[in-house]
């Protein structure tokens, strides 16, 4: 407690660890954290010399490790992926928005999806649309569960608005720059597991849910509606069909070769930022793209502002050239967004 509060006020420094002193008794200086000694300790101490810890034990171990150092926007759910609803959609409305995403909670806007005002939740809407008129007598229907037996999904109450409802609860607005860590103390303490990503503008560009921050030491956690999910890289004609926003690591594994050691930037984690990164602009549908790793990139599904899903192929006999083959898009291969895409959103 003393050293604590002495490092708080400054008047005290801590004093050094019983490992530390046994260290520097038997000559070994060093100048690693406690944190970097503990993963150098787990990744590099191979696992045929050491069973103590099972592969699942390791992984976790250095996430929870490396979690302290992750900031909000490495593991938020892009803009672009966000599921969200405007408050002047009727109760209906959200309920169908439930059913089709699988989410329990969902941000709500006005006018745009940058100016949220906070989020529905499915507990509250189901608790709204199964109470009767106000008064004890509707509160002990509520309890005994007659009012369950006489909800009508077709009734003109589901035309309320989301806003005259009430059904808009509070939501965290956190900056991309902010500690995951952080956040997740933030969301235990508010006891609110829903906070939207605002840039210095005020614009949102991503959102994170608690189940977000648990994966990022855990690993994915999937449920009873994950199970029929499509993979994101199918093979068809002799050649691979991928979503845009596969990893570029999955990517690479399936194909066998390295995608990023030719000077791609270090900031594109996905197939599509890959691709857009390699033609310097947002491609368009029919566009064929060489990489220099002996591949070529055709773009099957593409909208105005981003690509969806992406036909992988070996190059012809013709080496590829330096600069990225922009081919012209057939002409009915417009900016419209096109329908049967392969990309999806997360559930939050």
């Amino acid at each position: 407690m003393s050293t604590q509060l002495g490092l708080e006020t400054g008047k005290s420094k801590a004093s050094p660890s019983w490992l530390q002193r046994m260290a520097a008794n038997l000559g070994f200086a060093s100048a690693l954290s406690l944190r970097e000694t503990l993963e150098s300790a787990i990744s590099e101490t191979p696992e045929e010399e050491d069973k103590s810890l099972s592969p699942q034990e390791r992984a976790m171990l250095l996430n929870v490790l490396g979690f302290g150092e992750t900031r909000v926007a490495e593991v938020m759910i892009p803009r672009a992926d966000i599921v969200a609803i405007e408050e002047d959609r009727p109760v209906a409305a959200l309920f169908a928005l439930f059913a089709q995403a699988g989410h329990s909670r969902v941000p709500v806007f006005r006018s745009s999806l940058d100016n949220p005002v906070g989020m529905a939740h499915i507990k509250d809407a189901m608790a709204w649309a199964t109470r009767g008129a106000p008064g004890p007598s509707a509160n002990n229907a509520l309890a005994s569960g007659e009012s369950l037996a006489n909800l009508d999904f077709g009734s003109e109450k589901l035309n309320t608005t989301i806003a005259e409802a009430g059904l808009v609860r509070e939501a965290l607005f956190v900056p991309p720059s902010m500690r995951a860590l952080t956040l997740l103390a933030k969301m235990k303490a508010k006891k609110i597991h829903l906070a939207l990503v605002v840039d210095e503008f005020g614009g949102t560009d991503g959102l994170v849910t608690f189940g977000d921050l648990v994966e990022a030491i855990v690993g994915d956690i999937e449920d009873e509606h994950d199970n029929g999910k499509a993979p994101s890289i199918g093979y068809e004609n002799e050649a691979f069909v991928a979503s845009a926003r596969t990893p570029i690591e999955d990517v690479e594994q399936v194909l066998g070769i390295s995608l990023t050691s030719a000077g791609v930037t270090e900031d594109v984690d996905t197939l599509g930022g890959l691709i857009m990164a390699m033609a310097g602009s947002m491609p368009k549908r029919g566009q064929i793209i060489p990489h220099s790793s002996g591949v070529t990139f055709e773009i099957l599904e593409a909208g105005p502002r981003r690509l969806h899903t992406v036909r992988i192929s070996k190059q012809h006999a013709l080496g590829a050239p330096d600069t990225p083959l922009l081919l012209p898009p057939p002409e009915n291969g417009l900016d419209g967004e096109p329908g049967g895409s392969l990309h999806g959103a997360k559930a939050a």
